[in-house]
């Protein structure tokens, strides 16, 4: 992810996602996604590539936010990647604080498919 950033006026920081690239590993498939969440100004677009076709249809990124301040990823299975947010709390669809999260509410579990025809692994969030 970069940024371009110009620190010596009022404009705002840009922040650009990557798309998903070929060979990544589970971890950075997952790690990317989050990252791609941070784009700014606000788009999901990117982020979106990272999931699966039907997760892509099932996701809807306007019901809330969890905003964290750090995360640490950890493979639990062949197939999913276990990110634990430190700091979290839930904001709701109009961008209003809801709230810490619970300790088990901050363990993300990634299932990570690989998609037909596409050779890469995609995934979605679950608790």
């Amino acid at each position: 992810m970069s940024t371009g950033a110009d620190l010596s006026g009022d404009r705002p920081v840009e922040i650009a996602a990557a798309p998903p690239q070929p060979h990544e590993s589970q971890s950075e498939i997952v790690l990317h996604f989050l990252d791609a969440m941070m784009a700014s100004p606000i788009r999901t677009s990117v982020a979106r590539e990272f999931l699966s076709a039907e997760a892509a249809n099932r996701w809807d990124p306007e019901q809330g936010t969890i905003i964290y301040s750090g995360q640490e990823l950890a493979p639990t299975a062949q197939t999913t990647v276990s990110v634990t947010l430190s700091g979290a709390s839930r904001l709701d669809s109009r961008g209003a604080w809801r709230g810490s999260i619970s300790p088990a509410e901050s363990v993300l579990r990634f299932p990570l498919v690989k998609e037909q025809g596409s050779g890469a692994s995609r995934g979605h969030p679950t608790r």
